[in-house]
């Protein structure tokens, strides 16, 4: 069982890497699983003495080495849905959660739109481009974190929205030039104008309402405070537009700029596992 590891740059999509699992029914273990990964012939021969852009991750500059793992590589992990991004994956797919069996066909199915300019090549070609008009801002707003059901119950693919880390709702959502709203992923490079995270409280609490609220603070005070910020998002009634900074449309293209979390640069393939200060500033 493999997956293929997709990179974009110089304006398109590359077969850059393929990670493979190892072992008699290893997907049951889920990211804890044993694999070997390794880039294609083709992509290390053109690319081994480019720069970092070209690699899938810090931790594995482009080589002809067949690299075995003990797990799944830390940078998959950061393709992976997860929290909200999970549940909203397995919904779709009217699949219960049945843990680490799981992951697998989330990867190979929920990772084709992923934050950053990596994807799994199986999962991307399961997109589909719209062919709806897109949605309003205010219809966004009004049904929050039911937005993405509201969505694909009005014939709108919403496949690629649901690549966001973290357990309260977010989706990943692209605006058109009419100013009309669709799940990202599923829009023309052509047609896209700005990307943004929309985020919804983790519940119905005034104090889920307020870290919203005070998110959007504290992106203006680091700004008046000189530390450097993409762009300031905003909040309206309870709901975040974040503008991405991994994505940056010009010219009808959309610039993919690769991000990697630092759990991943500090090689840790876990999710929620405490780590040393030390350890992640080393990693730099």
């Amino acid at each position: 069982m493999k997956a293929d590891i997709e990179i974009f740059h110089h304006d398109k999509w590359h077969h850059a890497a393929t990670f493979t699992l190892m072992g008699e029914n290893a997907w049951e273990r889920g990211y804890r699983a044993p694999g070997m990964l390794a880039y294609e012939v083709e992509y290390a021969a053109s690319y081994s003495n480019h720069a970092a852009i070209s690699a899938v991750s810090v931790n594995y500059p482009v080589d002809y080495a067949l690299i075995k793992t003990q797990a799944w590589p830390a940078f998959l992990l950061d393709l992976i849905p997860s929290g909200a991004g999970r549940r909203a994956i397995l919904n779709f797919l009217n699949q219960p959660d049945q843990g680490p069996r799981s992951d697998w066909q989330l990867l190979l199915q929920g990772a084709g739109n992923p934050p950053g300019n990596l994807r799994i090549k199986q999962a991307g070609e399961l997109l589909q481009y719209e062919k709806h008009p897109g949605f309003d801002k205010t219809e966004i707003i009004e049904r929050a974190e039911m937005f993405i059901e509201y969505a694909h119950g009005h014939g709108a693919p919403v496949s690629g929205s649901t690549g966001a880390q973290g357990d309260a709702p977010k989706f990943l959502l692209v605006r058109d030039a009419k100013n009309h709203w669709h799940a990202d992923g599923v829009l023309p490079d052509s047609q896209a104008l700005q990307h943004f995270i929309v985020k919804f409280p983790r519940g119905h609490l005034d104090s889920d309402k307020a870290v919203l609220r005070n998110e959007a603070a504290y992106y203006r005070v680091a700004k008046m405070a000189g530390l450097r910020v993409h762009a300031l998002p905003e909040f309206i009634d309870n709901t975040l537009f974040i503008p991405r900074f991994d994505r940056k449309s010009t010219h009808k293209k959309v610039i993919r700029y690769g991000q990697e979390s630092l759990c991943s640069v500090a090689g840790v393939s876990d999710f929620g596992q405490a780590i040393a200060m030390e350890i992640l500033c080393e990693s730099f």
